[in-house]
């Protein structure tokens, strides 16, 4: 029999019972139909695969090549299972440049897809990668894909970080992607990107 107000993801209750030892059945299976007072606990990072997030990071570095522009996409395929959140997405270049970025919605890698050297943050949760969440490289003569929402100044030899709290972190839904470049050729890059992802749950599928 239904309950009232009964909470149907699961994710929420598995916290519950792995975060605090409990045992037998779930111990909030619906939400209170009333004003309730609480007490806030300390909810960290450390935290977080115990709700089913698992935290991946990958580096690239490109060296400068005659006549092409240095590209990076992070991409989360159409039937990847998950969603993903970009929190941390540092650039540098080796000269004075400009650096574009896009929501280029790309169904395909780049040339050099780096899944060998994606690390899994959390050794609990995952080990050597295991990221559904796709990262690759390329260097070409063509331009960037779709429209730039980024468009930064970059100087030499010093990074640059693109997200700077919670609020400026990139949702990264299955069959959506994000592209980096230079606009001037011949110009090195480097790019750490750290990001988070957990099941997609039905009511967040398009």
């Amino acid at each position: 029999m239904a309950k009232f107000n009964e909470i149907l993801v699961g994710r929420f209750n598995t916290y519950l019972l792995k975060g605090m030892g409990m045992k037998g059945e779930p111990p909030a299976p619906q939400l209170a139909g009333e004003i309730v007072p609480s007490i806030n606990l300390f909810h960290g990072t450390e935290d977080r695969f115990l709700e089913g997030w698992q935290i991946f990071a990958v580096t690239s570095d490109f060296t400068p090549g005659v006549g092409v522009f240095n590209k990076f996409r992070i991409r989360n395929p159409v039937n990847s299972g998950v969603v993903a959140v970009i929190c941390s997405l540092k650039v540098g270049s080796t000269a004075n440049d400009v650096l574009l970025g896009s929501r280029s919605g790309q169904a395909a890698d780049l040339a050099s897809v780096l899944s060998s050297v994606t690390v899994a943050l959390d050794v609990r949760t995952a080990t050597g990668g295991g990221s559904q969440v796709a990262c690759s490289q390329e260097a070409t003569a063509g331009g960037i894909v779709g429209t730039p929402c980024y468009r930064i100044r970059l100087l030499a030899n010093q990074p640059f970080e693109l997200i700077d709290y919670e609020g400026q972190e990139l949702p990264l839904a299955p069959n959506s992607s994000y592209d980096l470049q230079m606009t001037t050729a011949n110009t090195g890059m480097t790019v750490t990107c750290m990001w988070r992802q957990r099941g997609i749950e039905e009511s967040e599928r398009q």
